[in-house]
């Protein structure tokens, strides 16, 4: 994996979205910068040699003679006019192959940057701890995973036709050099002073990028927001103002973007006009001076001029790195604070547990922010516990903490004898299985969201969870019932039928510790009454967790934990609590339980 670049703009540093922190993060691709250069190389070589048996056919063509002549080391060299023709074609067939080289050369690198990037984000996201996970807005990590890293290509592929477009423009200037040092030397400093005049366009690129990369992930969040409440809109008769925001952030990205565009147009446009203007003083000049012997001149105007064209290409790359910064910048923070998040990972193995402990256990979420404080309990193997308690007590911190999802600030949480945090995260996942309010599929068939990626999971398996769960009472509705193909959002199941899907999915991995978060909130009198079922037979070879809104769910729970303001209230029997806890009494009376 691509460690984390030290940005200058990262704290410490300045001048961000600099060329050295670009090329730091490109670490791994310089090699195949270096073959597309090498690549640009050859090919201006061969260019370079064209442009002179251009003008020297030229000057025989104009001088009527059909024979080239030079004089090398004493010897004397004759060339006909048919063989350089022959030597011309030659070298721009070489020159067209080395060019399609860095071209290829280029586009793959481009390519494969993206794929291993989205990658490493995505290995990064799924190996980061929870808390930092559930920080993560789905928006925004998709504009990182698909925008950022998509620029961050074009970025890459600028660095490779900059280096290429750099050795080009060295070449032809030694050409240059070689003809006419004084007049070469006058255009540098020309060029030299164009690229200072146009550096205020380039600055200003950047800030526009960065504004760009906002105005983005602020487009992407709002639409994901409209996306996520688009029954509350409807039902809220707020479409208008929905559409208004959107519209709103939109114009101001398609501003934002014009201006970025002008401005990366306009700085090589300006440095390929100041060349152009140079080589006309150059044809004046030849013209006033009345030269009788132009073909060298011209051949040297010739290689100004090409090098002028590579000169607005590097200006052109140049500020597509420089704008890119920006969200390599984005890219290579959020994966650092995704991998630096990433739990220690225990090393003590689990299969099967006999009790588990709470002992004080304490989470904040921040220091103005206590979720749980002091909790203390014992689960024995076979146990059915309720949990129960007002919103914000704690249920749901509480739930996370048992599973391993997030880590106690303070006391600490045993199994067997040994912490949580120092079993084997696997292990644990293996022996545990959650069932949320919010059930959540994926694009298959039923089958494949039962098995949900677990090669361990049976055919078997799946037909005994899914009755279990009850959800085979719904497959003779459905057209292929176990084949039946479902997506994420699945329009095609009722809420019920999602609920006991997900149950399905968590009993088929036969889990020692289930958590359920109100697994029947979803459910129908007659539904409820399968799931209870299944709980009371689960009763005494799984231990078992339930957060229960509905009480007629602790029904089957040997005991029943209250929670109120992240303290535990109590925690015993049903039949005590009726008689000593007044939360728990009051909340049987409002269910008209008995």
């Amino acid at each position: 994996m691509t460690g984390a670049t030290d940005w200058p703009g990262s704290p410490g540093q300045t001048n961000r979205g600099d060329i050295a922190g670009i090329w730091r993060h490109y670490r791994g691709y310089h090699r195949s910068i270096l073959a597309a250069a090498a690549a640009a190389t050859i090919a201006v070589i061969a260019e370079l040699g064209t442009l002179a048996i251009v003008v020297t056919l030229t000057s025989l063509i104009g001088n009527q003679q059909a024979t080239w002549v030079m004089t090398f080391s004493g010897r004397t060299i004759s060339v006909s006019t048919s063989q350089l023709l022959i030597l011309a074609a030659l070298l721009i067939l070489v020159r067209a192959l080395f060019r399609q080289l860095d071209t290829q050369i280029s586009a793959s690198l481009g390519c494969r940057y993206e794929d291993r990037k989205r990658s490493e984000l995505t290995d990064s996201f799924l190996k980061a701890s929870w808390p930092m996970q559930s920080q993560q807005r789905s928006s925004e990590l998709q504009d990182v995973i698909s925008g950022a890293v998509g620029i961050g290509r074009q970025g890459l592929k600028a660095m490779a036709t900059a280096a290429g477009s750099l050795v080009s423009i060295v070449v032809m200037l030694f050409g240059a050099l070689a003809m006419s040092w004084i007049t070469t030397l006058i255009a540098i400093a020309v060029s030299f002073l164009l690229s200072i005049c146009i550096q205020p366009m380039v600055r200003s690129s950047k800030k526009i990028a960065a504004q760009v990369q906002n105005a983005s992930i602020e487009y992407a969040g709002s639409l994901g927001e409209t996306v996520a409440l688009a029954r509350e809109i409807r039902l809220a008769g707020v479409e208008s103002h929905f559409q208004t925001r959107l519209q709103a952030v939109s114009s101001r990205l398609e501003r934002l973007r014009v201006r970025e565009q002008v401005l990366g147009t306009g700085a090589p446009n300006i440095f390929e006009t100041g060349t152009l203007l140079l080589v006309l003083a150059g044809l004046a000049g030849l013209y006033l001076m009345e030269m009788e012997n132009t073909t060298r001149f011209i051949a040297l105007l010739l290689l100004l001029l090409r090098s002028s064209q590579y000169g607005r290409n590097l200006q052109t790359v140049y500020h597509q790195m420089k704008t890119s910064g920006p969200y390599l910048q984005m890219i290579d923070r959020r994966d650092l604070a995704l991998r630096s998040s990433a739990p220690v990972a225990g090393t003590q193995s689990i299969d099967r547990f006999e009790s588990l402990e709470f002992r004080g256990v304490g989470y904040e979420y921040d220091s103005s922010n206590s979720a749980l404080d002091d909790v203390s309990l014992t689960i024995a193997k076979g146990e059915v516990i309720g949990i129960i308690g007002p919103s914000g007590s704690g249920k749901s911190t509480l739930i996370e903490l048992l599973l391993g999802l997030r880590v106690p600030t303070s006391g600490t949480i045993v199994v067997d004898g040994v912490e949580l945090q120092d079993l084997r995260a696997d292990d644990w996942s293996g022996i545990t299985g959650l069932v949320s309010q919010e059930s959540q599929l994926v694009e298959g068939d039923l089958a494949d969201n039962v098995r949900f990626f677990r090669e361990s999971v049976s055919e078997s398996d799946i037909e005994a969870a899914v009755a279990a769960s009850g959800l085979d009472r719904d497959l003779h509705s459905l057209p292929n019932g176990l084949g039946t193909r479902i997506g994420p959002r699945s329009s095609g199941l009722s809420g019920g039928q999602r609920q006991r899907l997900s149950i399905a999915r968590v009993l088929a991995g036969h889990p020692q510790l289930l958590v359920l978060d109100e697994p029947t909130s979803s459910l129908d009198v007659h539904a409820e009454a399968v799931i209870t079922d299944t709980l009371q037979r689960l009763k005494g070879s799984t231990t078992i967790v339930v957060v229960a809104h509905r009480l007629s769910t602790l029904r089957v729970c040997d005991k029943v934990l209250v929670l109120r303001d992240g303290h535990v209230d109590a925690f015993a029997s049903r039949p005590e609590l009726e008689q000593d806890n007044a939360y728990y009494s009051s909340a049987i009376d409002l269910a008209q339980l008995s």
